[in-house]
């Protein structure tokens, strides 16, 4: 499928004066860094009693994604609802840590929503396949694990509609959605990256909650399952969409981490949230919009 920009989105380089929120984490702008760092300083105190509380170590995501929300609403975050439901979504896949996971989900009838990278899913397309097969929604994660913070707006259209017809020539267009679920790499999104990429009819989804082991950069999705459950269950409210990953470093450099806790993780996850009362819907059935 073909999109043209819109009028009024002129492609040009990014000059969203926010752009740099996430950019940091990427390139190590420690000055950057630093403004938000100072009023979270006593948690760094917190790392000797990590051992016994794994909670206190340095965990800056949950004020990073605050931030974020207050600068770009717009985004899907999470549902607009008082009931307890919450949606399962997974990065960075599919890979050889996907199959696993799938089982999980099966067996326990949870469907969660899969944002897939388009390189990953022509080396997994029968895994793509089963994902839809078996209930779950599949979004757009990009064509590559790349930030678009820097594209031109028609490169970022030419990235989603790559994306787009790589999985959708995977799936057949009779299995393909109209609306298509986008989450950026690394989340890394503005204003004109949100305008842009939804003028593809394409919805943009953030999150809520997104747990592993975090500091100025992530030391990988390896966090130890009970850790993440209890990041998950601290943070959790009706509607709210978590962040989890399923991805596996294939050696290109792009950010994408070994997940080799990813069926252990989902599976902790959904127990101790449905032992709170929580059910699990897909991404779409917490979009109101």
């Amino acid at each position: 499928m073909t999109y043209r920009l819109k009028t009024g989105v002129e492609p040009r380089m990014d000059t969203d004066k926010h752009g740099w929120i996430r950019i940091w984490k990427l390139q190590g702008l420690l000055p950057t860094a630093v403004l938000f760092l100072l009023p979270l300083l006593p948690v760094f105190g917190a790392e000797k009693k990590a051992a016994s509380d794994p909670l206190a170590a340095p965990y800056l995501e949950p004020e990073l994604l605050s931030v974020q929300h207050s600068l770009y609403p717009e985004a899907l975050w999470q549902g607009q609802t008082k009931e307890k439901v919450v949606a399962l979504s997974f990065d960075d896949g599919p890979s050889r840590y996907t199959p696993a996971l799938l089982d999980v989900l099966k067996r326990k009838h949870v469907s969660a929503t899969f944002f897939v990278l388009a390189n990953r899913a022509a080396r997994f397309p029968e895994t793509v396949r089963r994902e839809q097969q078996e209930g779950h929604r599949i979004g757009l994660h990009g064509r590559t694990h790349a930030s678009l913070h820097g594209m031109p707006d028609a490169e970022i259209v030419s990235n989603l509609q790559q994306a787009e017809n790589s999985v959708r020539e995977i799936l057949g267009p009779q299995n393909s959605p109209s609306l298509w679920y986008f989450r950026a790499p690394f989340l890394d999104v503005s204003h004109r990256i949100i305008r842009t990429a939804e003028s593809c009819h394409t919805r943009v989804v953030m999150c809520t909650i997104m747990p592993g082991e975090q500091l100025l950069w992530p030391n990988g999705w390896r966090e130890l399952p009970g850790k993440t459950t209890k990041r998950v269950l601290r943070d959790i409210g009706p509607g709210g969409i978590i962040c989890l990953h399923d991805g596996q470093d294939l050696g290109l450099h792009d950010g994408v981490e070994d997940c080799p806790y990813a069926a252990r993780n989902a599976s902790e996850i959904i127990d101790a949230l449905r032992e709170r009362g929580y059910k699990f819907v897909t991404i779409d059935k917490l979009d109101k919009r």
